[in-house]
């Protein structure tokens, strides 16, 4: 009966020390799992860490970009304003030109209706003049000849 204890017992301890060396077998397959777990949770913390910076990049750059964005909608609605009031200065130098154009052709209208008028009152002038030279030639001629026949006649007597 002792030695069907001491089997039983012999056989319990051997059951015990290949539960233990199970044990142990999991409980080092579990560490190494769990050093596995921590490597790929720092790869991940890692990678975490670099997504976190590349958005925060990302951020910085997104409101550069906004912010560059917001300054060229400025100068855009700067250059509108400008371009509209260099349109008008333009439509009112176009006014002022075209109205400076159409004041000299009046005065060229008037000028030459003027000229006309004078060249005419010259020709009249010029015509009563050459009437009154003529009249003096002939006057002239008048009087030579009543001279003529005067010393004629304080000859003949």
């Amino acid at each position: 009966d002792d030695a069907a204890r001491a089997a039983d017992l012999a056989s319990r301890v051997r059951v015990k020390d290949a539960t233990i060396a199970d044990l142990r077998t999991e409980l080092r397959l579990a560490g190494e799992a769990s050093e596995a777990l921590q490597r790929r949770a720092e790869d991940a913390g890692g990678k975490l860490r670099v997504a976190e910076a590349e958005i925060a990049a990302a951020a910085v750059a997104r409101s550069s970009l906004e912010i560059e964005n917001a300054d060229l909608n400025a100068r855009l609605e700067t250059l509108r304003a400008e371009t509209e009031t260099l349109r008008a200065e333009m439509q009112r130098l176009r006014a002022e030109t075209a109205a400076t154009i159409d004041s000299h052709a009046r005065h060229a209208r008037d000028a030459s209706v003027a000229e006309t008028v004078a060249r005419q009152a010259l020709a009249a002038e010029v015509e009563k003049c050459r009437r009154k030279i003529d009249e003096a030639v002939d006057d002239a001629a008048r009087a030579e000849t009543a001279l003529t026949a005067a010393e004629k006649l304080a000859a003949d007597a």
